[in-house]
């Protein structure tokens, strides 16, 4: 028999499938965060559920208008009710556990990230300081996770006033919204395809809530039997979808749209869905936004303490996860949400006291450089020699947006001195005290161009390898090497973090040797800087937490040198062809200085001398310098070629 199945009226403002569809939303994140196998596209959960977001919204506020009801006071009660809390809590517990363990630079960004979540612009924090959110630093940042509700609050922010103008001056407010859809979708594609930095972006998101938004008004004849197979098409399609995706697939932009065309069947159609309306689903579901809350800093306290995710862990944080969630959800959420607090007093209370905390502890935070001494006295003298020896144009210079490179300038600032250009990425930038030092003896005047996960060679090759920066880093590296080409400089310095580009080899070395043959025609001395120790990254995640762990017993930490060179073996091998091809090539290796023939130091004298997994300090590449010049003299030819 087939029947008229509207997506909304009065008695579906609660819908079990769409409940079992948070379920499923929030499980697909937690098994991609708690890193089970093969779930490599889990992140499109969160945009599942701005879809969801986007049609709850505006049913309630259809349905509201449509009673004439409608009021912004009530709307925005109930939504700060229904996700400050939660929020509340469990930032705040996150913060007791991880003051613990965060180092001071760390517990600044920190505290400047919980000021970002209460000012509800965490997305536009993430989008600037880390742009990649599969990146490795994601995992010591414990409230990432945060960036989608910035995302829903921004929302929640323009659209309800536009949608409620639109309906009292059109009588279908839909008409309206199908070329917004369009228009925001073309928006969100052109975005990715010409800036791979949009992740976080709401602007690339706005597309999703639109489709939400967009399935209330299709009301539709459809059996209950096609209704059933139309909306597991839909879930198995999500299924599908989160085993393809995987990190590299640039996103949201086109490749969002199969995910909120799969969400849009199921809510046209997902009414008598067995699966979803399951109890263990709608349980899921009504946990779900407690869930989310939880689940990020639980995988980040297990980076933190040293243990990997997955495995024999995955169980356990799963259940755990939605433990703690039931007794926020039960204890907080449920309560508060009820809870006859009028808007003034929920305003107070749950945003503006909030802020007001979040801005004032990380203004303390930071007056106080972190507050070391949270750590311990070793931890404080560790800290501060590091801090004396933060080299600001390592900030400055990394990503260079200015026109005047004089002031990304180092050595020996005399302008009739020799010049040499150190180009690369992240690695370039934490080995310029070494080159600083190596350039102020060899009275050479130094400029440094960076930008991080660039690949700075010449050829067609970096232009694609996996983890280059687009038209951003092409356009740095079409500039630097046209100043090359013209004479700018007698030397050119190449450093770059060689292991991270070895997907294809003979093209990388291809590479390589056409920027030192360029290098060479335009009469400058090619210098390559080979790369520092490089842990395996397994149960050590990051060095410099990994020796503040062990801060008696450092040398738990140090790396095995031939675990080393094996992981380089590649790009050795790269070094090697272009030496024979270029014999006149300059070669500097740091672990000349850093290792013996067992293992490689990643600490001394009670300092740490990495940041993270493979970037040392500027504390580090000064020492480092230090004992190549007294070791091995002055690599860099004195008064130029």
């Amino acid at each position: 028999m087939t029947k008229a199945s509207p997506v909304l009226t009065p008695n579906l403002l609660y819908r079990s499938d769409i409940e079992g569809l948070r379920g499923l939303a929030v499980i697909l994140v937690m098994l991609l965060h708690f890193n089970a196998p093969y779930i490599s596209g889990g992140f499109i959960g969160v945009d599942i559920f701005f879809v969801l977001s986007g049609f709850l919204i505006t049913s309630i506020i259809q349905q509201k208008v449509h009673s004439d009801n409608f009021s912004f006071i009530d709307f925005y009660n109930r939504r700060i009710k229904r996700l400050a809390p939660n929020t509340i809590l469990i930032v705040g517990l996150t913060t007791i556990f991880f003051s613990y363990f965060l180092l001071p630079d760390d517990f600044i960004n920190y505290t400047r990230t919980v000021r970002d979540v209460f000012l509800f612009s965490a997305n536009s924090r993430f989008e600037k300081d880390l742009g990649n959110y599969f990146g490795a630093e994601a995992e010591a940042m414990p409230l990432l996770h945060t960036w989608s509700l910035a995302v829903e609050w921004q929302f929640y922010f323009l659209y309800p006033a536009i949608f409620y103008f639109t309906t009292k001056l059109v009588k279908q407010p839909n008409l309206l919204l199908i070329p917004l859809l369009i228009a925001a979708l073309g928006y969100s594609i052109y975005l990715v395809e010409t800036d791979n930095n949009v992740y976080f972006s709401t602007s690339a998101r706005i597309f999703e809530f639109l489709v939400g938004a967009i399935a209330v008004f299709i009301p539709i004849k459809i059996s209950d039997r096609n209704s059933k197979i139309i909306s597991t098409i839909g879930i198995f399609s999500l299924l599908s979808i989160s085993f393809i995706y995987h990190d590299n697939t640039p996103f949201p932009g086109l490749l969002a749209f199969p995910v909120t065309a799969a969400v849009f069947c199921i809510l046209i159609c997902g009414h008598k869905n067995i699966f979803l309306t399951s109890k263990v689903m709608t349980h899921a579901g009504k946990l779900s936004y407690s869930a989310y809350l939880w689940h990020w800093p639980l995988a980040v306290a297990c980076y933190t303490l040293g243990y990997e995710t997955g495995g024999v862990l995955l169980l356990p944080l799963i259940l755990l996860t939605f433990l703690l969630s039931q007794c926020s959800y039960s204890l907080v959420e449920a309560p508060l949400r009820k809870s006859s607090l009028k808007f003034i007093s929920t305003l107070l209370i749950f945003i503006l006291l909030p802020a007001f905390l979040s801005l004032a502890s990380f203004y303390l935070v930071r007056k106080n450089d972190g507050l070391p001494q949270r750590l311990g006295e070793q931890h404080k003298i560790a800290f501060e020699t590091i801090n004396e020896h933060k080299d600001p144009q390592r900030g400055l210079c990394q990503t260079y947006k200015g026109n005047n490179i004089e002031e990304c300038a180092f050595g020996s600032l005399n302008n009739d001195s020799p010049t040499a250009l150190l180009l690369g990425d992240s690695h370039a930038s934490h080995i310029k005290g070494f080159v600083n030092v190596l350039a102020q003896d060899a009275k050479i005047k130094g400029y440094l161009q960076t930008d991080s996960a660039c690949l700075m060679l010449r050829g067609q090759y970096g232009r694609t390898i996996a983890g280059g920066k687009g038209k951003t880093c092409n356009k740095k590296t079409d500039e630097l090497y046209e100043l090359i080409g013209n004479g700018k400089f007698d030397m050119v310095i190449f450093s770059q973090r060689w292991r991270g580009y070895t997907s294809n080899m003979e093209a990388y070395t291809a590479s390589l040797l056409e920027s030192v043959e360029f290098t060479l025609k335009a009469g400058a001395q090619p210098i390559i800087i080979f790369p520092v120790a490089e842990a395996e990254g397994g149960k050590i995640k990051n060095l410099n937490q990994c020796f503040y762990r062990n801060i008696n017993q450092p040398e738990h930490c140090d790396i095995l040198k031939a675990s080393s060179d094996e992981m380089l073996s590649k790009v050795y091998k790269m070094f090697d062809a272009v030496l024979v091809k270029y014999p006149q090539v300059i070669t500097i290796d740091p672990q000349k200085v850093q290792c013996n023939t067992e293992k490689c130091s990643t600490h001394f004298n009670g300092i740490p001398l990495y940041t993270d997994i493979h970037h040392i300090s500027d504390y580090t590449a000064k020492l480092f310098a230090k004992r190549y010049l007294k070791e091995y003299g002055n690599p860099l030819p004195k008064g130029g070629i």
